[in-house]
C-alpha cells in the first residue's frame, strides 16, 4: 500500500483541485462537532487548517476522518478538554506523516488523544525519530517477541549446567562479545534499541516501554465503560 502523499504526485492539476475542495469540506464537516465539544481547542484546529498548503490540508482531513471513524467504531465520544499541548504536534504529525507505516501511528495517537486524552508526550517525540523502516522493524519484532521470548524459556530449562572451572566453556560475556563483533550493522535496530523500544541481550525482543509504545500507537480498543 502506496502513502496518501505518493499517490498524489500523479494526480493532475484539475482533480488536485477538487481533491482539495473535497478535503476543505470534509474536514469543515468535522470539525464542527470537535469545536461544539472542545470550544478553542476545535477553534484552534481549524485555524492550523487554513493557514496549511494544500497538501497539508488533504492529509490532515484525510487522518482527522480516520481518526473520528476509530473513535466511533470504539464507542467512545470526543474529549470535552483535550490536552493543546499534545493535540498541536499530532496536528503537526498527521498533515505531514504520507508514509503509511507512520501515518497510521499518528492517526491513532490523535484518535486516542481526542477520545481518551491519554497520549504521553515522550511517545509524539518518539514517533518523530521513526523512519518508516524503523516502524516496520518494530511491527516485525513485536511479532516475534512472544514466540522468541518462549522459545528462551524453554531453552533456559534445557541448557545443561555451566561450569565455570571449564576451560572449553567459554563466558556467557564471551559469547555475547563474539556474536556482537559478526553481526552486521543496522541503523533501524539502533535506532529502536537507543529509543528502549526494543532490546538485543538475546534476540530482538520488545522492552516493556516499547509494548506500552505499541499499545498507545494501536487503533484505541472499543470502550467497555
Amino acid at each position: 500500500m502506496q502513502g496518501v502523499g505518493r499517490a498524489m504526485e500523479a494526480v493532475p492539476k484539475e482533480a488536485w483541485l477538487e481533491i482539495v475542495r473535497t478535503a476543505t469540506g470534509t474536514f469543515k464537516s468535522l470539525i464542527h462537532p470537535i469545536t461544539a465539544t472542545t470550544g478553542g481547542v476545535g477553534r484552534w484546529i481549524h485555524q492550523k487548517f487554513d493557514n496549511k498548503v494544500e497538501v497539508e490540508k488533504v492529509l490532515l482531513a484525510d487522518g482527522l476522518l480516520k481518526a473520528m471513524k476509530r473513535i466511533k467504531a470504539g464507542g467512545r465520544s470526543v474529549n470535552p478538554k483535550p490536552n493543546l499541548s499534545v493535540i498541536a504536534p499530532l496536528i503537526e504529525g498527521v498533515s505531514l506523516a504520507n508514509e503509511v507505516e507512520t501515518r497510521e501511528m499518528w492517526i491513532n495517537l490523535l484518535s486516542r488523544e481526542l477520545s481518551c486524552g491519554e497520549v504521553h508526550p515522550e511517545f509524539i517525540n518518539i514517533l518523530k525519530r521513526l523512519s518508516p523502516r524503523d516502524a516496520r522493524l518494530l511491527a516485525k519484532v513485536a511479532e516475534q517477541s512472544d514466540a522468541v521470548k518462549q522459545k528462551a524459556r524453554v531453552l533456559r530449562f534445557m541448557r545443561p549446567p555451566h561450569n565455570p572451572q571449564s576451560p572449553q566453556n567459554p563466558s556467557e560475556a564471551t559469547r555475547r562479545l563474539f556474536s556482537r563483533e559478526k553481526k552486521r550493522f543496522d541503523l533501524s535496530e539502533t535506532v529502536l534499541i537507543s529509543l528502549n523500544l526494543v532490546e538485543s541481550e538475546n534476540g530482538l525482543l520488545l522492552t516493556k516501554f516499547g509494548e506500552q509504545f505499541l499499545q498507545a500507537v494501536s487503533e484505541p480498543t472499543k470502550n467497555r465503560e
